[in-house]
């Protein structure tokens, strides 16, 4: 099977998408099919001969993210000249609709990820809240009506997007972990990295540093926390965006508790994790909310917002905490678990094994079985022989 990945967000940025499309690519790719990856073009990236760039320019908002430009005869033509089974969009906009048109003029069929909560990033168009908000949530349900195959990662996006008006075919599916990552951690190397002495107690975000995953909560929290506790800190990993974190961590004058590491290799999140006592989580809505399982991997309790696609996830009692978005109570649950082993230990275990409900290897198969229906289904359509669906 060869299939085409169209994605506006890819390496070197780390991202839920990204994520997904390398662990599903990596387990495809053993199980002896072609994965391709159409992306934007970005200056500091090195690629292999399965990723293809569109030309892109700089974002305004934030210049590391790309927007491409998606008139390519070049890029089109290797798309063609490829000749895909399937083409998956990652995106309701650009690439998406790019990759939508292209999988019509190649007669194939098109799946799209409902990776977010699209009108979460209202604060990146400079246009009215209201209407940023009403727009993104017309053209995510319009794409994916024109989809063959939605895929969402949790009951909770699905109901979402069926009471919005998705009449597509939608299937639940999340991303996978690779869990063999998360067997051999060295927690130790990341604390003597950034001189955590033993006695500290560690909070932990990692993910992007956006608006909407709510970092700002995360600090003023913490800024909270430290009245009642010097013996804490905060340690934020991921690239930032723009000044708006270093100028609160400043405005609250936290910053000799705060650690910013910056953006750090995929390669090596599973040992941040497991250098965590906590891992602290503020997202107004996730799909998905991959971090958190990628915590629970590395035996690290996680607190989170209540919000949508995290609940999925975080199960009070047993594997965290969630809280209400206020910073009491957010403290409370991190207090808990920081001054009570025997608590922290029962969430880890709970954790690892929620975790196991998302390994990689079975969840693929899946997408690959979803996949070699689809691609069935449009043979007998167009009278044509089936392709070799290896699972």
């Amino acid at each position: 099977m060869k299939i085409g990945n169209f994605t506006c967000n890819y390496r070197p940025l780390l991202s839920g998408p990204t994520t997904s499309i390398d662990a599903f690519s990596e387990e495809f790719r053993k199980l002896g099919h072609e994965v391709y990856i159409f992306a934007p073009w970005h200056p500091d990236q090195e690629d292999d001969g399965y990723v293809f760039r569109y030309p892109s320019i700089p974002a305004f908002v934030s210049p590391r993210f790309r927007l491409p430009i998606t008139f390519s005869p070049r890029v089109d033509g290797i798309a063609r000249e490829i000749r895909l089974d399937l083409i998956h969009a990652h995106h309701p906009w650009l690439l998406g609709p790019h990759g939508a048109d292209l999988a019509k003029k190649l007669g194939i069929p098109l799946v799209f990820t409902h990776h977010s909560i699209y009108e979460n990033f209202y604060h990146y168009v400079p246009l009215p809240k209201s209407v940023v908000r009403w727009c993104s949530i017309q053209r995510s349900i319009s794409f994916a009506n024109k989809s063959d195959l939605v895929i969402v990662p949790t009951r909770s996006v699905y109901e979402l997007v069926m009471a919005r008006g998705v009449r597509a075919k939608v299937e639940i599916l999340p991303t996978g972990l690779d869990l063999s990552r998360f067997q051999d951690l060295n927690p130790q190397a990341v604390r003597d990295r950034y001189g955590i002495s033993g006695d500290k107690k560690l909070v932990l975000y990692l993910g992007r540093m956006s608006r909407e995953k709510g970092v700002d909560f995360i600090l003023r929290s913490f800024h909270y926390l430290l009245t009642r506790r010097k013996d804490v800190l905060l340690m934020l990993t991921g690239d930032l965006e723009n000044r708006e974190i270093p100028d609160l961590i400043d405005e609250l004058d936290i910053g000799r508790y705060v650690i910013l590491t910056g953006g750090v290799s995929y390669d090596e999140i599973q040992h941040y994790y497991a250098a965590a006592n906590v891992f602290a989580f503020a997202s107004y809505g996730e799909t998905q909310g991959l971090v958190l399982v990628e915590a629970m991997g590395a035996g690290t309790p996680v607190v989170a917002v209540d919000a949508i696609g995290v609940r999925d996830l975080v199960q009070s009692g047993s594997n965290g905490f969630l809280a209400p978005r206020d910073a009491t109570v957010f403290n409370e649950r991190i207090e808990a678990i920081l001054d009570n082993q025997e608590l922290h230990q029962r969430l880890s275990q709970g954790g690892l094994k929620t975790s196991q409900l998302y390994s990689i290897d079975h969840l693929a198969k899946r997408m690959l079985e979803l996949y070699g229906e689809l691609i069935e289904e449009r043979k007998a359509a167009d009278g044509a022989p089936g392709c070799n669906t290896l699972v």
